[in-house]
C-alpha cells in the first residue's frame, strides 16, 4: 500500500477507532484515497511541496466562493488540466461564438460591452450555465444590439451575470457567453441559428461556469456556501503520510464530507443537462461548496456518455466504441440516448417549445460522430426500438400506487405524436434491454424543422411510414386470463377508451430482450411483444395514443393475427403513415 501502514499499525494498536478502521480493511481504504470521488485529499496550501500531489486527485471543498485564495486555488485546477490531464481538451484559441461580452480588465477601468465576432474570430471565452427562473429585464435584441456593443452597464445586470462578469475578469479571460445577452432574444431567425450551434459553444468554451445554486437569475453564486451538515455533525479532518508510488512521503487529509443537503435548482432545467455534458471544464457553484470537474476529475454528467462522443469533430464514434457488430453498435448507442432522455425529461422548461431545441446541441454532436440520421428526438438506425418509449407515469404509479395524472397533448403542435416530445412527463424506455429483435420495417420518413437554420431543433412537420402486423381493437378482447398484456397510453391513463377511439390500431414493432429480473449477471433474458396504439388522423394517417406490452407472448395463441406463431414465421402486414 501507499499508504504509512506501520503508523496506522501502531495508532490502531493505541486505539485509535479511525485507524482500526483503515487497517482491518486496507483494500478498501486504499480504493478510497485513489479514487477520484474519495474523501482524501491534500492540503492546497502545500501543493507545490506535496509530492502526493500528482495521485490524489481530490481538492478540499472550496466554500468561500469570492477570496483571493479561492481564484489562486482555480487558477491551479486549471494549470493541472491544462497541462497534466492527457485525457482532457489541450489550450487552444477557439472560435468565437457570434457574439459575446467583452469583460476587458477591471485594472484599466475597460468598459463591459458586447463584443460582435468577425468572420473566424478566435480567442478564449467562458461559457455561463444558470436559471433564468423569470423573464429578464436585461437582454439583448435588435432595438439596443448597437447601444451594447459600445457599453453594457454592469450594475443594470441581473446578480448572477454579474458574478459571472466578476469571475471572468479574476481568471484572466477576456470574453463570456450568457444567452441572454449574446443571441437576439425578439429574433425567432436568430434565436434558432444559435441554438442550433449551442453544442460548439459549450464544447468550445475555455470553461463554463455553472450556477447551481441559484435558483433565478437575480440569486448570484458568489455569496458564502452554506454548511454542509447539520450544526450536530462535526466537520471532522486527519492528517496522515502517505507514501507515494516514486518512494517519496507526502501527506493529505481525510475528511469527513456529508453529501449535498441543499437543492441544487439546476439540476432541475432542461436546458443545463446539454450545457453539462459537453463542457470540457466546469466550475460547479453549489450551495455548500464549489466544485472543478473536468474528464480526468469526473465529468459533470454522470451518465454513460463516452468521452470521445463530446470531443470527437468528424470521426465517427464506430472507430472508437470497439464494436464490430451494427446491431451491437445500434444497441449502444440507444442506450446512450435513451438515458439522456430519461434524465432530460425529469427535468423543467420554462417555455414548453423549447423541448426539442433544449437538446439540439448535444444531438447534433452525435450527429456528427454517429452519421445517423436525426427524427425529432429519434435516431432512424435504431428507430423501431426508440419508438417504444412509454409515459414514465405507469411505472411510477405501479410501485407507489399514486393516482396517475391525465396530461392531453400539448394543443400547439411541437413534435409528431410517435416523439416521446410530443408530451409533458417522464419518458422512460427500457432499462437493462440487451437487444431489440425487430418486426417490423422503417420505410422512411419526411422531415421538415422550422427554421432551416437549426435543423434539429423546433418541427413543422414530420412523418414516418412502418410496415407492420396489425390488430385493431375490436379483435383485441382479453379471453385469457392468463395473457399478460399491458397498456402505457400516452395521456396518462390505464386503459383505451373505446367511446374517444373506436377505430384504434394495435401494431407490433418487435421483442425487448432483456436480463430477467431475477440475475442481471445471467445469461437468462426475457422477451417482451411491443407495439404502438395508433388512431386515426385523417387523410390516411395514424397519430400515436400509447404503447402495449406482451410477456411471454410465444406461450399464447389467441392473437395470431399480431405475432407470428412460431419464430421464423410470416404475419400479414400493411404500410402505417405516422404523424
Amino acid at each position: 500500500m501507499s499508504l504509512a501502514t506501520t503508523v496506522i499499525e501502531y495508532t490502531a494498536e493505541k486505539y485509535c477507532h479511525l485507524c482500526q478502521s483503515i487497517f482491518s480493511q486496507p483494500d478498501s481504504f486504499q480504493r478510497l484515497v485513489e479514487s477520484e470521488e474519495g474523501f482524501a485529499h491534500y492540503d492546497l496550501e502545500e501543493l507545490e511541496h506535496n509530492p502526493a500531489a500528482r495521485e490524489i486527485l481530490n481538492r478540499p471543498r472550496q466554500r468561500d466562493p469570492n477570496s483571493d485564495h479561492f481564484y489562486q486555488t482555480v487558477h491551479g485546477w486549471l494549470h493541472d488540466c491544462l497541462h497534466e490531464h492527457a485525457e482532457c481538451v489541450r489550450e487552444r484559441n477557439s472560435l468565437l461564438p457570434s457574439r459575446v461580452l467583452d469583460v476587458g480588465d477591471v485594472s484599466r477601468g475597460n468598459n463591459l460591452r458586447l463584443h460582435l465576432s468577425a468572420m473566424n474570430e478566435r480567442g478564449r471565452y467562458i461559457a455561463l450555465s444558470y436559471c433564468w427562473g423569470k423573464a429578464q429585464s436585461v437582454t439583448t435584441n435588435t432595438h439596443n444590439v448597437k447601444e451594447y456593443s459600445q457599453r453594457l452597464p454592469l450594475d443594470a445586470l441581473h446578480q448572477s451575470v454579474r458574478d459571472a462578469v466578476i469571475v471572468t475578469r479574476k481568471l484572466n479571460i477576456r470574453y463570456l457567453w450568457v444567452d441572454a445577452l449574446c443571441i437576439l432574444q425578439d429574433d425567432a431567425e436568430d434565436k434558432a441559428k444559435e441554438i442550433n450551434v449551442m453544442c460548439d459553444i459549450y464544447k468550445n468554451a475555455f470553461l463554463t461556469i455553472v450556477a447551481s445554486r441559484a435558483n433565478n437569475v437575480d440569486d448570484g453564486f458568489l455569496s458564502a456556501c452554506l454548511p454542509p451538515f447539520k450544526s450536530d455533525q462535526p466537520d471532522v479532518r486527519y492528517r496522515f503520510p502517505y507514501y507515494c508510488k516514486d518512494n517519496r512521503i507526502g501527506e493529505i487529509w481525510l475528511e469527513t464530507i456529508y453529501g449535498e443537503t441543499h437543492p441544487e435548482p439546476l439540476n432541475m432545467r432542461g436546458w443545463a443537462l446539454q450545457e453539462g455534458v459537453l463542457s470540457p471544464r466546469a466550475l460547479i457553484y453549489k450551495p455548500s461548496s464549489v466544485e472543478w470537474q473536468c474528464f480526468r476529475s469526473g465529468h459533470r454528467y454522470k451518465g454513460n456518455f463516452p468521452r470521445e462522443l463530446l470531443t470527437a469533430d468528424t470521426t465517427p464514434i464506430d472507430d472508437v466504441m470497439d464494436q464490430p457488430d451494427s446491431k451491437a453498435q445500434a444497441s449502444i448507442r440507444s442506450e446512450i440516448w435513451e438515458a439522456f432522455i430519461e434524465d432530460y425529461t425529469q427535468r423543467c422548461l420554462s417555455f414548453s417549445e423549447d423541448k426539442l431545441p433544449a437538446v439540439a446541441g448535444i444531438a447534433s454532436q452525435l450527429n456528427k460522430t454517429w452519421c445517423d440520421k436525426y427524427l425529432a428526438g429519434l435516431w432512424q438506425t435504431d428507430i423501431l426500438r426508440q419508438l417504444a418509449w412509454q409515459n414514465r407515469q405507469h411505472l411510477r404509479s405501479t410501485k407507489t400506487k399514486s393516482p396517475l395524472v391525465v396530461r392531453p397533448r400539448p394543443p400547439v403542435y411541437r413534435a409528431p405524436s410517435w416523439s416521446w416530445a410530443s408530451i409533458d412527463d417522464k419518458i422512460f424506455f427500457f432499462g437493462g434491454c440487451k437487444e431489440f429483435d425487430a418486426n417490423a420495417e422503417f420505410l422512411g420518413g419526411t422531415f421538415t424543422p422550422v427554421s432551416p437554420a437549426a435543423p434539429m431543433g423546433q418541427v413543422k412537420i414530420s412523418q414516418i411510414s412502418l410496415r407492420a402486423a396489425s390488430i385493431s381493437s375490436r379483435d383485441a378482447v382479453v379471453t385469457d386470463a392468463l395473457w399478460q398484456w399491458s397498456w402505457r397510453l400516452d395521456d396518462g391513463l390505464k386503459a383505451l377508451d373505446d367511446s374517444k377511439y373506436p377505430a384504434a390500431t394495435y401494431i407490433f414493432l418487435g421483442y425487448i430482450i432483456k436480463h430477467t429480473i431475477r440475475d442481471r449477471k445471467s445469461n437468462e433474458f426475457d422477451r417482451q411483444a411491443t407495439g404502438l396504439i395508433l388512431a386515426p388522423a385523417g387523410n390516411d394517417a395514424f397519430q400515436r395514443i400509447g404503447m402495449f406490452l406482451i410477456s411471454e407472448p410465444g406461450e399464447y395463441q389467441i392473437y395470431s393475427k399480431l405475432l407470428p406463431a412460431k419464430e421464423g414465421s410470416e404475419v400479414r402486414r400493411r404500410i402505417f403513415k405516422l404523424v
